[in-house]
This record gives structure tokens, sequence and C-alpha cells, in this order.
């Protein structure tokens, strides 16, 4: 017999020439680029084989980014003499697309401390169980929710509505954009501030009249924490402790009122504000 022996047939190797364009796409957590407008060509193919590029191409990384680079690698051939060839994709044609970041929604609920007027709309999440729609499988983000009163005034059972999130926590944040329409909202109340009173006043001796009303003569009576900016005065008003005929008899502030555009929010507590003294003398009959 004829002697005989083995050798090998190499897959003979393309290349790739032409050019491409890809889609901008919305962040998706995968590489996969969608190609636009082909005009690829495979160099190498044997005549008459049949051989063809499927052209699939990926951006470089997952990421949101402007202009990235888009290659041909995940591209294979076809055809039924694809098995003879390899591709090469050294000097293949690159593209350019953008991943913008995708739009998550908040869903659940949430629940915010009543707080004491303080011209501000600010307020405080003590519980929530809000979540984010729409982040992709295998993602982590977390929402740290920023929220406000939909005003500064004093009431009760006013709307809180989300308002951001200080960040869009961890790894994959940065893929996200927040939309805050169809959001869920909350109610608390906003309390009165209250004021306390500060310096000395005098009141006028009266005659018994059977009430408690007295008279300031005088005064250097001041506010104590009024926010800044907030118009709030003191309508002074004095009480004796009681009708009766009496001398130096105590005579507190308690019928004293707040006037302004800003007194609404605001209350005057009398624990520790000055007193003065001063007598109620017989009636003559």
């Amino acid at each position: 017999d004829a002697p005989v022996t083995t050798a090998d047939i190499a897959q003979k190797e393309l290349t790739v020439s032409g050019v491409f364009t890809a889609l901008n796409k919305v962040y998706d957590a995968s590489t996969n680029a969608s190609i636009n407008n082909v005009t690829l060509t495979l160099n190498g193919t044997i005549p008459g084989d049949d051989v063809a590029l499927t052209a699939i191409a990926a951006f470089a990384n997952k990421t949101v980014g402007n202009a990235k680079v888009v290659s041909l690698t995940n591209s294979t051939l076809a055809g039924t003499k694809a098995a003879n060839y390899s591709l090469s994709f050294t000097g293949a044609p690159t593209s350019t697309a953008d991943i913008t970041k995708k739009t998550l929604t908040v869903s659940g609920s949430f629940v915010v401390a009543d707080k004491v007027y303080n011209k501000t709309t600010t307020a405080s999440v003590t519980t929530n169980s809000l979540t984010l729609v729409g982040v992709e499988t295998g993602d982590i983000v977390y929402l740290s929710p920023i929220v406000a009163f939909a005003d500064a005034n004093k009431g009760d059972g006013k709307i809180v509505t989300m308002i951001g999130s200080s960040s869009l926590n961890e790894t994959d944040a940065a893929n996200y954009s927040l939309s805050l329409i169809g959001a869920p909202t909350a109610v608390a109340n906003i309390t009165a501030k209250p004021l306390t009173l500060t310096g000395t006043f005098t009141a006028d001796n009266k005659v018994y009249d059977r009430t408690t009303q007295a008279a300031i003569s005088s005064n250097s009576l001041s506010l104590v924490g009024i926010e800044t900016g907030d118009v709030v005065s003191l309508s002074a008003g004095a009480l004796f402790a009681d009708v009766n005929k009496g001398e130096s008899k105590v005579v507190n502030l308690t019928g004293s009122t707040l006037t302004g555009i800003s007194a609404g929010n605001y209350t005057v507590s009398f624990t520790g504000a000055p007193t003065a003294n001063a007598n109620i003398t017989a009636k003559g009959l």
C-alpha cells in the first residue's frame, strides 16, 4: 500500500472593512449596540464560498456616556462555508454612539414627622417603604429621599412631597436619573413656634372695678425666638392676678397677643415672663 500521512487545514482569517453607524440607546445594563447603515465587507473569502458577516456591535462597556466607542467584536460568520474561516477584528471599523441615563420612578409610601415652624419647608422622613421602579436586574441603586412641605407656614395635614434624592447611591447610580412624576406624598403638621418674653414693664395703679385688667405705663419688652425676616410684634396686655383690692399686687402679661404678617406662625409662652406690681385701691361709694 502507498504510504499516507495526516495534515491540518487551518481556518482562513478574514478581515472586515467598510463603515457602519450605531444607534444611541438608553442604559439597559448591557453592552449591546444596534447597527444602522451598514456597508461592511468581508476581505479574504475564496471566490464561490458561501460566507457572510453577521454584524453584531457592542459598546466598550455598559455605563452611560457620550460618543462611546462601538466595535464589531461580537460579530460572527454565517453560510455553508463559514466553518472554514475565522474572523479578525484587527483594523476593523468602529463607530460611536451615546448611552443615556435610564429614568427611574418611585413607588411605595413614607411617613413624615410633624415639626415646629422654622420658616423652612424642610421635612424629615421617619419611616418609608419607597421603591425605585426600573432598576436593571443585578444593578445596585438606593434612594435617599429629600422631602418638603408645600410651604413653610403653620398648618395641620399639610402635604409633603418628594423633591429629589440626596443621591442615587451605590455602584450603578450614575447610570440612572430620577423622575418624581406620580411619586407618593405624605401629610404632616407644622405647629406654631413658641416665643418667650424678656425685658421689664410697669403697670398703673387702679381703683377696684371688678376686673383683672391692668394698664401698662411703660415697657422694654422683647420677643425671643422670631425667625430672621419674620414680622411679629407684641401687643402687650397685662392682668392682675385677681380682681380684689390690694397693694403691690402681681401683674402678669397673660393678656398679651401677637401682631404682624407672620404672627400666625407663633404663640407666646408666658413661662418665665417678666411681671410687675401695682395697687388696686378701694372704690369710693
